[in-house]
């Protein structure tokens, strides 16, 4: 494989894993969001009219966990871009080493545990 095809795998991977970020920070941002603007129109109310609902850790933590991965994709996103604009040879082009690589991990894992409790919330939440 010629450097020139090696350089064109790479940037197609960077490119790829740019979108992917965009799209789990976008998720994240938008479950954070409506269920936070929605909250008290879908959460039972109890005889004052006070929003009831069972386990809210489960939510704040959930809440907690996608604005670290939102943060995080947004480093994220900054540190892939830094790093290919700084790249002065073929072989340094490789997100999958060094801050990125932790970043874009530590991303996805906040993002998968911010989702994951977000269920766990709204099952347990749910009517009946």
């Amino acid at each position: 494989m010629s450097d020139d095809d090696v350089l064109k795998v790479r940037l197609e991977a960077a490119k790829a894993a740019l979108e992917w970020t965009k799209q789990i920070t976008t998720l994240a941002t938008g479950t954070l969001v409506l269920s936070a603007t929605f909250l008290k129109d879908l959460a039972p109310k109890d005889a004052a009219g006070a929003v009831r609902v069972a386990n809210p850790e489960y939510l704040r933590d959930a809440w907690l966990a996608l604005a670290v991965s939102i943060v995080l994709g947004l480093l994220y996103l900054g540190a892939v871009s830094s790093f290919l604009s700084t790249a002065r040879d073929i072989r340094d082009v490789d997100i999958y080493r060094g801050v990125p690589r932790y970043l874009g991990l530590l991303h996805v894992l906040a993002f998968l545990v911010g989702m994951v409790l977000f269920v766990v919330f709204a099952v347990r939440n749910l009517p009946g």
